[in-house]
């Protein structure tokens, strides 16, 4: 009990007697911490959310679906491998809809939702018809309609409602519907409708976009026979057929909210660069510390006192020090909690916060391990302390040991692992790896540069220059440290809205000329040649029809193509996309000719016709490709409404999606698909919007059966969410920069101190106070607008990487919020040198002799 407690009583003495560095210390720690804990809770708060209302939010326990109709006679077979208690069946598809009646009625596009006497198997839906609540009636023709659809078309408690070629009363509004809960946003507003009113509307035809599910109900006895799992992976090993898909309740569920995860994965890596800002700065004191206290470790060594038990004494003094950056990011979370729901509500996030021990716990393990684990360097240079260090001036060692190299390489692959666990993704965690210590490294090398330039100029500045200069230069680990820690708050700060605007300037209609107005899908053969003459008469523009065939691929290579299983654990992002995209049928289409949103990477396009005896060509898109495992000169073999047809790979196509043309994965050269089972897709570019609404409408009204999305409407919807998703992007890298900001003052406020004795004495030799500070001010106002320049440069460049690479699009830079950042930034920088210099304004002759 005595040597703990003499560990602890050296413990506290040396925090109380460096209290205010200590303090530093803690809300550095606790900013970093702030950030991280919040994200985690976010993270826990919308998953243990989704996990609890996943059979609300299927509807069910267990699902059957297919982008098809699904055959009476392969339902039967599938559901005689499983028990179940009860079950609902529905159709889901896109089409449009008018207000019977109305003079100029508006038409708009709607995803119908059919329902059976037993929808929902779980959870209530809450309907209402003008002020009364209402219930799902069912077979007696009438709909039910999303808030947004009531308010667009106008629709009263006594409307008529045209869906196809049949009338519909209006049943009620939808207020809630459990099975969107996670959903953000879609293509249309949701419509219910009797299954038995459904054949009535005519609009399920032959090679229809139509959804086909059936959900399941699980009594307490067949949860015990055949868990929903269970169930699952036996369907997923017994069934070939790719285009069927079998999900549990969890797995819709986290698929629902795929979208927001992905928010959450990509705004966790944001914060993982303000947490690592702060322990950079947290090592960067915690040797700052250490350099001051070697003289002292010295003596402790001199009298006596063991090593093991001056190690101890430190790592004591780091645990309390991270225990109450803990707390203080703890508590500062739990304050800022409502307000933040409050923005999340504001928002339309479904997401309501609340403390997660899983994210405590996490947030608490990094808290107390990443300190002692920064702590390691200084151990190994304790332990290799002599007392002749008590007659030797400090200075910083150049040579670093082997074990901090090593140290250095654990230390990067835990940040790598820790990227990889919060981004959910193997690429993406690696590449921000990468990109962090190349930005580094380029960061480095800039500020070599420009002092070595510098150095060679410093005859031609004057003596305050040449000073400021000179002590930047020999001080090169905490300039490093500034610098670094400056650009890369910088770079991400800016580098948001630079991907926002890329992003936005690429599906805007008003700026993207190639953006057509209205895509059209589900035109059938016969309807073609008097949709393409209407067009011309109506607008005076050709329509260009795309044909779709459905069918399924069966084989790669006279391999037989398997369904992806389901991984138990972790997966990432990118197994969860390869799953999704081998699970699913595909959408066949053959051209003569490249599209403008298309090109070539590999291989050659063919344009000719297809041989008779010879294996058709066929074309992949690069991602699709990879994500199927498919190269150029591999063979596909297709199941095409029960006949077998062979595609080569000869090429491989990047593909812009954002155009909103009708593109797709697998394109076939002629001669091959043209004698399918096939409908046609189209788009049409139109300039005015009274022209857009006018042509919609006469479209649904010939022909009832045809979609159209109003690109432009779904545009807008899009940014709207973008807009939304950036607040806390931003948010996120506001704090990234306050951060950085703060390492500015922590490492202003040392760099002050270190050099107190030196300032002193340079007063002693006759420079005034005034000219003193002017020293220090112009090292640090070189060193930040260095650090803005690099940061604003590389954030031009990093946006130029990555929407070429990543997103394959062209750039465009927000220069406003630039200049925005740069008219914040000047007034922080002079306030945080003002008080950061305000020691030295105190300094006397008298400083300097206690010093010694």
């Amino acid at each position: 009990m005595g040597k703990i407690s003499k560990i602890f009583r050296f413990a506290f003495k040396e925090l109380y007697n460096q209290g205010k560095l200590q303090s530093f210390l803690v809300f550095n720690l606790a900013f970093g911490l702030f950030g991280f804990f919040l994200l985690q809770t976010f993270q826990e708060s919308l998953q243990r959310q989704t996990e609890s209302k996943a059979q609300e939010i299927l509807g069910g326990d267990f699902s059957v679906s297919a982008r098809k109709i699904i055959e009476p006679a392969v339902i039967q077979d599938l559901e005689s491998k499983f028990k179940f208690s009860n079950k609902t069946e529905g159709y889901s598809f896109f089409a449009m809809v008018q207000v019977v009646g109305r003079s100029g009625a508006k038409s708009r596009l709607v995803r119908v939702q059919s329902f059976d006497e037993r929808f929902p198997l779980y959870g209530q839906l809450q309907l209402k018809l003008g002020e009364q609540a209402v219930q799902l009636e069912h077979g007696q023709k009438k709909v039910w309609l999303d808030p947004e659809i009531v308010s667009l078309l106008d629709v009263s408690p006594n409307s008529k409602i045209k869906l196809g070629q049949t009338e519909f009363s209006f049943g009620g509004t939808i207020l809630k519907d459990p099975s969107r809960a996670f959903r953000i946003g879609g293509l249309a507003p949701v419509m219910f409708i009797s299954h038995l009113d459904v054949g009535a509307t005519q609009l399920i035809q032959l090679g229809s976009t139509v959804s086909h599910s059936l959900i399941y109900k699980f009594d307490d006895k067949a949860l015990y026979v055949n868990s929903p799992d269970q169930v699952q992976k036996k369907l997923d090993a017994e069934v070939k057929d790719v285009s069927m898909r079998f999900e549990t309740a969890q797995q819709d569920a986290g698929d629902d909210n795929r979208v927001l995860k992905y928010f959450s994965d990509y705004l966790g890596l944001v914060s993982l660069v303000a947490l690592g800002l702060c322990f950079l700065c947290g090592g960067y004191l915690l040797r700052w510390i250490f350099m001051q206290q070697r003289k002292t470790i010295a003596i402790y060594k001199t009298l006596g006192l063991q090593e093991s038990e001056i190690i101890a004494i430190h790592m004591t003094k780091n645990s309390f020090i991270s225990f109450g950056a803990l707390v203080l990011a703890l508590g500062s979370v739990l304050a800022c909690m409502p307000f933040i729901q409050e923005l999340i509500t504001q928002y339309n996030l479904p997401v309501i916060l609340d403390l997660e021990f899983k994210s405590v716990v996490i947030t608490s393990l990094i808290a107390l391990i990443v300190p002692q684990l920064m702590f390691f360097p200084l151990m190994i240079e304790i332990l290799k302390l002599s007392p002749k260090e008590l007659f030797q001036p400090l200075v910083e060692p150049k040579n670093k040991s082997r074990l901090f190299w090593l140290w250095l390489t654990i230390c990067l692959v835990l940040f790598w692992g820790l990227t990889i666990w919060q981004s959910q993704s193997l690429k993406t965690g690696t590449v921000f790896t990468l990109g962090l210590v190349v930005l580094y490294f380029i960061f480095k090398f800039v500020l070599s540069a420009t002092l070595k330039i510098a150095e060679r100029f410093l005859d031609r500045f004057s003596f305050l220059n040449n000073y400021a200069l000179k002590s930047l230069i020999r001080k090169s680990a905490s300039t490093d440290l500034v610098f670094i820690t400056m650009s890369l708050a910088i770079l991400v700060l800016c580098l948001l809205p630079h991907v926002k605007s890329s992003i936005i300037e690429e599906i805007k209609p008003s700026n993207s000329a190639h953006i057509p107005s209205l895509f059209l899908f589900d035109i059938q053969p016969e309807q073609k040649n008097e949709l393409v003459a209407m067009t011309k008469e109506s607008i005076g523009k050709d329509l260009e029809l795309t044909p779709m065939v459905r069918s399924r691929i069966i084989k790669l290579n006279d391999l037989d193509y398997e369904r992806a299983q389901a991984t138990d654990g972790f997966s990432t992002r990118e197994e969860e996309e390869e799953a999704r995209f081998r699970n699913r049928g595909v959408n066949l289409t053959y051209k003569t000719q490249l599209d403008a949103s298309e090109k070539i990477v590999e291989g050659t396009w063919n344009v000719g016709s297809s041989p008779i005896e010879s294996v058709p060509e066929i074309s992949l898109e690069e991602r699709y490709a990879k994500r199927i495992n498919a190269k150029l000169g591999d063979i596909l073999t297709f199941d095409v409404q029960g006949m077998e047809i062979n595609g080569k790979i000869t090429s491989i196509r990047q593909v812009r999606w954002t155009s909103f043309k009708p593109n797709f994965f697998i394109v076939f050269q002629p001669g091959v698909l043209e004698e399918a089972p096939q409908m046609f897709l189209s788009s049409v570019a139109i300039n005015e919007d009274s022209k857009i609404e006018n042509y919609q409408n006469l479209v649904v009204e010939k022909f009832s059966n045809i979609s159209v999305i109003n690109v432009k409407r779904t545009v807008q919807d899009s940014l709207v969410f973008i807009n939304q998703m950036s607040v806390a992007l931003e948010g996120m890298a506001i704090m990234s920069i306050v951060i950085g900001l703060f390492v500015f003052v922590i490492l202003l406020n040392t760099q002050v101190r270190e050099r107190i004795n030196e300032m002193n004495l340079l007063q002693i030799l006759g420079l005034s106070n005034e000219r003193v500070q002017q020293v220090i001010a112009r090292q640090f106002s070189f060193i930040i607008l260095l650090a803005v320049t690099c940061g604003i440069g590389l954030s031009f460049l990093s946006v130029f990487v990555i929407m070429s690479v990543i997103f394959g699009i062209g750039s465009t830079f927000d220069y406003n919020s630039v200049t925005n950042l740069i008219l914040v930034l000047i007034p922080i920088t002079v306030l945080a040198l003002w008080f950061g210099l305000k020691p030295l304004k105190k300094l006397t002759p008298n400083d300097l002799i206690r010093s010694l």
